[in-house]
């Protein structure tokens, strides 16, 4: 028979990356998270604080559509950018830790192609950053 206090902790296992992510994707999991988040904050630091401008054309519409927000005055015009972002890999991190079809290898190449895409532009960000 089903309880409510059995239901909770299944459907947080479902929905929230829990232990078996991490036994999947090991410390590689984590540096692929780190990489991306690493783009998003020095995307706002950019954007926000020194007023660069993005080149990449769905983060421009996501930070020009979050200009019209009215939390923009508070939390500026990136905030939401990072929260996409954010969710955006612990998504691609979970599913690909989830994913039965994919050989171990395929995973790895999957995190590595993740891990390069958020690392990369994180790190010229920070160069562009330190030259203003």
């Amino acid at each position: 028979k089903a309880s409510a206090s059995g239901l909770v902790p299944e459907v947080l296992h479902h929905a929230v990356p829990t232990r078996d992510v991490t036994e999947q994707t090991g410390v590689f999991g984590g540096l692929v998270i780190f990489a991306q988040v690493l783009d998003a904050i020095t995307t706002l630091v950019g954007i926000d604080l020194l007023g660069f401008t993005e080149e990449v054309f769905l983060s421009r519409l996501i930070i020009e559509s979050t200009a019209q927000l009215p939390l923009t005055d508070f939390l500026g015009t990136t905030w939401l950018f990072v929260v996409v972002k954010s969710v955006l890999v612990v998504g691609i991190v979970t599913m690909v830790a989830r994913t039965e079809d994919a050989s171990r290898g395929e995973q790895w190449l999957l995190l590595g192609v993740a891990f390069v895409a958020g690392f990369g532009p994180g790190l010229n960000n920070l160069g562009l950053q330190l030259q203003a």
